[in-house]
């Protein structure tokens, strides 16, 4: 199954015609079938690209189908300046966490904004565009499906 993103502007900014921002505040969204990154196994495959000029502020997967491995599989979600901008965690995304129905959110599932953590997120504004990456640890998944959805915000240049 191929990756599918979709890319929504949620809501504006500023007031009326010509006074404001229209859709400074943006969503991605893509399906991640385990296969679309078997061969990454212990690597870095690019899923989403971010833009230029933009402020990543939540991400979330949502565990569609569980993830499974013959190991102890992780997945880790970040961006790729590798500036500590990390959306999911290896602790957040290990074999263990991955059941059908579960949601991970950014920073460490607490469902706060990704920004919160002031102290590994403040690098979070990039004017030169990048990747959101899905990093793969320890062993191979066997199976799983879920869907990531990472929000930003487009900051007036």
């Amino acid at each position: 199954m191929a990756i599918i993103a979709f890319n929504y502007g949620k809501r504006p900014l500023g007031h009326g015609e010509g006074g404001g921002v229209g859709n400074a505040f943006q969503t991605l969204m893509c399906r991640v079938d385990y296969r679309d990154v078997l061969s990454y196994s212990t690597g870095t495959f690019c899923i989403l690209d971010i833009p230029a000029g933009t402020a990543i502020t939540r991400s979330y997967f949502i565990v569609e189908t569980t993830w499974t491995s013959g190991g102890s599989a992780t997945m880790q979600i970040q961006e790729s300046t590798g500036s500590n901008v990390v959306m999911i965690s290896a602790t957040d995304g290990a074999v263990s966490n991955m059941a059908e129905g579960v949601v991970l959110a950014a920073p460490t599932g607490d469902g706060s904004d990704v920004l919160s953590n002031v102290l590994t997120h403040a690098d979070n504004f990039h004017t030169a565009a990048r990747t959101v990456d899905f990093i793969t640890g320890v062993a191979d998944w066997t199976a799983g499906v879920g869907v990531l959805v990472v929000e930003y915000v487009v900051i007036p240049q």
